[in-house]
């Protein structure tokens, strides 16, 4: 029993204890363990127990800041402070504590009486912290004269200082103050006391008439829908089958006067989404009741925008926008049933847009996001007034997941409840419906209370970072419940819940100046003044007059606010004796003086912005916070601009006063006024590029776009440049292109395959294809072939998998064939090889019979004009030179840039080429389908200059063709509205490929889905498009004479230094191991260790036992040469270690090291390694025979020396 009562009191003990009472707030019995849940597991805090008031106030403290995340605000948050070792859980306050830090023979106690602590987080001044020491001691306490020891800690900053002079440096620190200042600027917003009914009948006038002006009434509402009938008359005859919709803030009656009228297209399924909006656009156009009728197809929902002509309002046309019908159908019976939810969110509707945090376009948040968040808070305060859906149905929060809600019926919300997942033996999907307001109303609460308690909820209570903001429930609803990211504000859609609608807010500067202007909004409104004095405005449009207490300034985007701090004296004396008083606009003595010391104080760090207004009079318009005490007395003060005309207006008789000058005092003498001064404080909206995502300008602003790059005008082209523009381009064919042995050799190959598998897969028959046959191969690219059985058409009925793995196995066989990898998991399966004799790499594909005509329509362009060959090898040579053809790196493959050289040749204004899938002989054009695609073209170029009557017209040389193509693709064709397509003259829109979303877009000419675009990258595609300006100022500028640093002139075009300008290719989506595309880098095959299962089934894989096939298949793709990165051989096969060790100079580095070295992902880019030039020219020797041995494949061709 003794050791038993001595075990309580060990350290030990104490600390299970205070764990055990900081996990009882979670229990069942607890008040939230009701309204929260996350699928993480709960542990324990290993702190001691709070009050619920003191675990709020830290909750509200913890989000506003970076480091307020040390309480802990989600469950997952809390699971990543228990990770570490033992010790480490324990946070460095239960340390000093237990006197781990100090003389461990010595008891806590005894240490704690001789060591006082004290807490300087909140200081700012020296003056500060001598205060606390006094109130440690008890008494005065000076710095010199003191013997006393004294530590001194800041919870904030994790500081610990044995001494006050340390401490007196620590606050004197930039980032000290920084977050000294943000702890005292919450700790007078937690202290704002709630606001009492004369305040909030006062700010419910106010309210109103901000309704009364910016919102909708019945009248606006009348003529909306009169829009909705002019469009309708319009469209009617040429879409008789639609039917048109108003959505949005004309239905649901929280939008402004000018705000939009939104109006949907409901189309049926024989209709196509782009002509209903085509058809729309084109007669609305055409109609005189429409003005500025404008197609905006490249947003995420397309529309049509017009101007109606009487009204002035804008009309913005879509269709198939169901989700949104759906939410207005919500929101307006919603607010047909709930009389004050339109004030409020009309109210806070114009407070974001006075803030500047409503442009989506700006990196805003959508409009109907405020309407949201306030329904959600109607659900969750303190007296709800609203019903929240989920609770209502009776289900926990753990069934959220489960719960749907499908639409809007006579003032219900439809609910559908899905138990497909789970084991219950009752309905598999429940449906109901339950009602979207209480049935017994409670009391009516204060529209003024309800806007306070609104923006105090969402600027203190609420953990934005941490929670979702949801209609369906009222409980915690944290983000681990919907894998979302923990970043600034997620909203969810209530009838498309996968979707955060305030994804638009991307930015973090964007979103801190959000909860800036809330914090700022909530203290003015919750800490008003008390002045019977009138607000006097003065405005360079209207003229000066006295502001109602309740009025609406005007909105202005970005104001240049000086807003001065004073206050004015007014007393029941006659306008004579306010006259001859002194009772005019000024300072206080006490504040001047209170001034003068701040700034004595603050001196010491003039870059620091003080923590309290100084009370002098000048420009306050970038001051944080202000002092609570004098808020309350003093924050609604006047923003004249002239003190003299103040007192001139305040001594202007009543019957001179006009109506708008008219002082209107409200209820107490409180004063609201919806100003950007008092809700941002004077701070301007941050400025977020959608574009590239940061701040500072806007998307058609944005420096990175190559659409808005101005050209520099070229100086005129010489016939002495094009004959030198001739010959590069010559140059280029005749050094990479293939000779008649290589062709031969790859036939050859292809027969001895065909052959050898015919003895092992009875009627296989092989075909080449690509490079090998379309006429655009380099030297040594890989060989493509695709293999078919005799007797059958198509892969229907045969398992392809099964089949590749029989063809690799008997590849295996096969002498002159090594690293043979099936990769059967790609859309088109196939089997790598590599061919020892000729140093060949290949890949043999089964039925991709649709890739075959496609190689024959290139080889018949091909052959057609010989300069057609020509320029797709200067095009294939550019991209290698900038590194922009290697689409397994996130770029554009040859065969795309190979389509854009056909594309040009065939828009020139005499084509050198015809559209050959327009052709046909006969009156009907025939139809050949492969794999369900038309792929019929002419084929018969004997007869083509019967048939097209631009044969052999284009007299222009390769070099003019050359130049004009650059200037094509870089003054003439728009990417953003024009899709590359050979198999149209007409141009093809990319909208009505609904490609819009794209950088670039290149229609393949069979498969027409595929577009050999999509993968780009925002950066790659800029890289691409300025590698092409940077090409049209080199190829289009003449010289005489090239510069001396360049050894031929091929060196000269082709130098990636000026091409790319000195930069490498993004590699933003690229792996960070191999440089690839399409995996994560741990699912890279070039990691050396090897990926092992967790349940330990693959024990024995190291001696080959209890290893599956796959098994087999992955360890095997893992291998890879690291010389060269590729996967279809080891070091001691590569062609790269083989020509090192035959080349006379080896102590040079290889010039396909030099290309690795530059091209590693490992690198870092930072440094920006300047591009080797090349060889390319005949008096340096070609490149393809000089290097023959390193151009194992197109794809590891090196251009550097």
């Amino acid at each position: 029993m003794a050791d038993k009562g001595s075990r309580k009191f060990s350290p030990r003990y104490r600390r299970q204890k205070e764990a055990d009472e900081a996990e009882s707030w979670r229990s069942p019995l607890g008040r939230d363990s009701e309204r929260s849940y996350s699928p993480k597991t709960k542990r324990a805090h290993g702190r001691p127990s709070e009050s619920e008031g003191s675990r709020r106030a830290k909750a509200s403290l913890a989000y506003s800041s970076p480091e307020g995340r040390a309480f802990g605000q989600s469950p997952s948050h809390r699971d990543r402070l228990q990770r570490g070792s033992p010790a480490d859980r324990r946070n460095w306050r239960e340390r000093q504590r237990d006197g781990q830090k100090h003389d461990k023979l010595g008891s806590v106690q005894s240490w704690r009486e001789k060591s006082r602590i004290v807490r300087i987080e909140s200081c700012l001044t020296k003056k500060d912290v001598l205060l606390l020491c006094s109130e440690a001691e008890g008494t005065d306490w000076d710095l010199k004269e003191s013997s006393v020891s004294l530590k001194f800690r800041c919870d904030r900053c994790k500081v610990y200082c044995d001494d006050v002079s340390p401490a007196l440096g620590h606050i004197r620190e930039r980032t000290h103050r920084k977050k000294a200042k943000e702890l005292q600027k919450l700790t007078l917003l937690l202290n704002i006391p709630p606001p009492g009914r004369a305040q909030c009948l006062s700010l419910s006038s106010a309210l109103e008439g901000v309704v009364a002006e910016v919102g909708l009434n019945a009248q606006d509402l009348k003529q909306r829908q009169s829009i909705l009938a002019l469009v309708e008359e319009v469209l009617r005859p040429v879409l008789p089958d639609c039917q048109f919709r108003l959505y949005g803030s004309s239905c649901t009656q929280f939008g402004f006067k000018d705000s939009d009228v939104n109006i949907d297209v409901k189309f049926p399924s024989h209709f196509q989404h782009p002509d209903v909006l085509l058809v729309a656009q084109e007669h609305l156009s055409k109609s005189a009741l429409f003005v500025s009728v404008e197609g905006d197809f490249h947003r995420r929902m397309p529309v049509v925008v017009c101007k109606e002509k009487s009204s002035g309002l804008i009309c913005k046309v879509s269709a198939g926008n169901e989700s949104a019908c759906l939410t207005t159908a919500y929101l307006s019976e919603l607010a047909n049933l709930e009389p004050q939810l339109v004030p409020l969110v009309v109210c806070f509707r114009y407070w974001a847009k006075i803030c500047c945090v409503d442009q989506m376009d700006e990196g805003g948040l959508p409009s109907y996001c405020f309407a949201l968040m306030v329904i959600s808070f109607l659900q969750r305060c303190k007296e709800p007034v609203l019903p929240s859906y989920l609770e209502s149905v009776g289900l926990p929060l753990s069934k959220l997941k489960s719960f749907s809600l499908t639409g809007v019926e006579n003032g219900h919300v439809l609910w559908v409840y899905d138990q497909t997942s789970s084991d219950s033996s009752q309905d598999k999907v429940k449906k109901g419906k339950c009602p979207l307001v209480f049935k017994v109303r409670s009391p009516s609460v204060l529209l003024g209370k309800l806007w306070i308690e609104l923006l105090r909820y969402y600027s203190l209570e609420f953990q934005i970072p941490e929670k979702v903001i949801s209609v369906r429930t009222n409980g915690d609803l944290w983000r681990d419940l919907k894998d979302w990211p923990k970043k600034r504000i997620a909203i969810e859609d209530p009838f498309a819940v996968q979707r955060n609608v305030a994804r638009m807010l991307n930015s973090q500067m964007m979103f801190e100046y959000l909860v800036h202007c809330l914090k700022t909004t909530y203290k003015y409104f919750a800490s008003p003044s008390k002045s019977t004095a009138a607000k006097v405005s003065s405005s360079s449009q209207s003229g000066r007059s006295v502001r109602a207490a309740n009025h609406v300034d005007s909105v202005k985007r970005s104001p240049k606010v000086d807003l001065k701090r004073s206050r004015v004296r007014s007393s029941p004396q006659s306008a004579e004796e306010l006259e001859d008083s002194d009772c005019v606009i000024e300072l206080e003595p006490d504040e001047e003086e209170e001034a003068e010391s701040d700034l004595e104080t603050e001196g010491e760090d003039e870059e620091d912005e003080d923590i309290e207004l100084d009370r002098s009079g000048c420009d306050h318009s970038g001051d944080e916070i202000f002092p609570f005490e004098r808020e309350m007395s003093d924050d609604g003060g006047s923003d004249a601009g002239d003190p003299e005309e103040a007192a001139s207006l305040l001594n202007k008789p009543k019957a001179e006063l006009t109506k708008s000058e008219s002082p209107q005092t409200a209820p107490e003498g409180f004063q609201f006024v919806f100003s950007k001064r008092f809700f941002s404080n004077g701070k301007p909206p941050v400025l977020i590029c959608s574009l590239c995502k940061s701040d500072g300008h806007l998307k058609q602003d944005c420096p990175e776009d190559f659409k808005r790059v101005e050209l520099e005008p070229l100086p005129l082209m010489t016939l002495d440049f094009l004959q030198i523009l001739n010959e590069v381009c010559e140059q280029c064919y005749c050094d990479f292109a293939p000779d008649d042995v290589e062709v031969k050799v790859r036939e050859h190959i292809l027969q001895d395959f065909e052959t050898f598998l015919r003895c092992q897969v009875p009627g296989a028959k092989l075909v080449l294809f690509g490079s090998s046959k379309n006429g655009f191969g380099f030297k040594q690219s890989d060989l493509d072939i695709c293999m078919t059985l005799e007797g059958q058409d198509t892969a229907e009925g045969l398992d392809s998998m099964a089949v590749i793995e029989s063809l690799a196995k008997a590849l295996r066989k096969h002498h002159s064939l090594r690293n043979i990898l099936p990769i059967t998991t790609a859309k088109v399966p196939i089997v790598k090889f590599y061919h020892t004799k000729t140093g060949l790499e290949g890949d043999i594909s089964l039925y991709n019979t649709l890739a075959l005509h496609n190689t024959q329509l290139l080889a018949s362009y091909a052959a057609i004009d010989a300069r057609v060959k020509i320029l797709c090898y200067v095009m294939k040579v550019f991209a290698k030179v900038c590194d922009i053809g290697d689409a397994s790196r996130g770029s554009l493959s040859s065969y795309a840039y190979t389509l854009m050289v056909l594309y040009f040749l065939q828009q020139r204004s005499l084509p050198v080429i015809p559209v050959l899938q327009e052709m046909y002989v006969g009156e009907k054009k025939p139809v050949v389908l492969v794999d369900g695609w038309d792929v019929h073209f002419f084929s018969d170029l004997k007869n083509l200059h019967k048939y097209w009557p631009g044969y052999k017209k284009n007299k222009e040389s390769v070099g003019q063709l050359w130049f004009g193509l650059l200037q094509f693709y870089t003054e003439t064709f728009d990417f953003k509205e024009t899709v590359v397509c050979i198999r149209r003259k007409e141009p093809l829109t990319t909208f009505k490929k609904q490609w819009t979303s794209k950088h670039l877009a290149i229609e393949d000419p069979f498969d027409l889905s595929h577009n050999l675009g999509a993968g780009l990258s925002r950066r790659m595609a800029s890289f691409i498009m300025k590698a092409f300006i940077n090409a049209r100022r080199v190829f289009g500028s003449p010289v005489r004479d090239f510069p001396p640093e360049y050894p031929n002139k091929m060196e000269y075009f082709f130098d990636p230094e000026v091409l790319t300008e000195g930069k490498l290719a993004p590699n933003d989506r690229c792996c960070r191991i191999c440089g690839k595309i399409g995996h994560f880098m741990k699912d890279c095959p070039m990691r050396k260790r090897q990926r092992r299962d967790t349940d330990g089934r693959d024990v024995n894989r190291a001696d080959g036992r209890g290893m599956t096939d796959a098994g087999r298949w992955r360890q095997r793709e893992e291998k890879c040469c690291y010389l060269c990165g590729s996967s279809t051989h080891i070091k001691k096969d590569c062609l790269l270690a083989k020509s090192l060790e035959s080349s006379p100079n080896t102590h040079q580095r290889s010039p396909a090291s030099d290309r690795d070295r530059v091209d590693s992902p490992q690198q870092d880019r930072r440094k920006k390694p300047k591009a080797k030039r090349m060889i390319l020219g005949p008096e340096a020797g070609s490149l393809a025979s000089r290097h023959a041995s390193l151009n194992a494949s197109m794809e590891k061709w090196s251009p550097y020396k």
